[in-house]
């Protein structure tokens, strides 16, 4: 699911994308939050958007006993364009590595032996297909990770579900993250 979370190797006492949230509208900001808490670990994401831009401010936090977290929030699957066939077969994960000035693109087979991470200073990390993009960027400069994972996604409806390889992306790695 879009915004998921990876806590990498730190595993916590509950997995937190099989939870139920708490959302909380902020209408000052045109935005939500989302919480959960079992008490001693907690996880907060805020989206927050405006009216005359494509832009969302996205933020996540992950504590366990008063001590944050490590982690990333993950995009898997793309973008549902069920007008294209094969859409996994067209996605990537994409950055930018400024300090190179190259775009690096990865599919999921570059994936296929579980997920790997690269970390820089990127101008840009994200997901994209032929026709869509969904991309972070960095609030704050500083070290971005970008993850790429591959998936295998059964079709919905089909009499005889066959597997297609999907390609996901990731980006934090810091305690807190801070993206638009």
């Amino acid at each position: 699911l879009p915004f998921s979370i990876d806590t990498k190797e730190q595993k916590l006492d509950f997995d937190p994308n099989k939870v139920l949230y708490v959302a909380a509208e902020q209408p000052d900001h045109l935005g939500v939050t989302f919480t959960y808490s079992n008490g001693k670990t907690s996880v907060v994401k805020s989206f927050q958007f405006t009216r005359a831009s494509y832009l969302s401010e996205i933020r996540s936090e992950v504590t366990a006993n008063g001590v944050i977290i490590p982690h990333v929030l993950m995009w898997r699957g793309g973008f549902a364009d069920n007008s294209v066939h094969s859409p996994w077969a067209q996605q990537h994960s994409v950055h930018f590595d400024g300090s190179n000035n190259k775009l690096v693109e990865k599919t999921a087979k570059d994936a296929k032996n579980g997920p790997f991470s690269e970390t820089g200073n990127y101008t840009f990390g994200g997901i994209e297909d032929n026709f869509f993009a969904g991309v972070a960027l960095p609030i704050d400069s500083g070290s971005m990770e970008v993850r790429t994972y591959s998936d295998d996604v059964k079709m919905p409806g089909e009499s005889d579900p066959q597997k297609y390889a999907g390609v996901g992306f990731a980006s934090g790695g810091a305690n807190r993250i801070s993206f638009f």
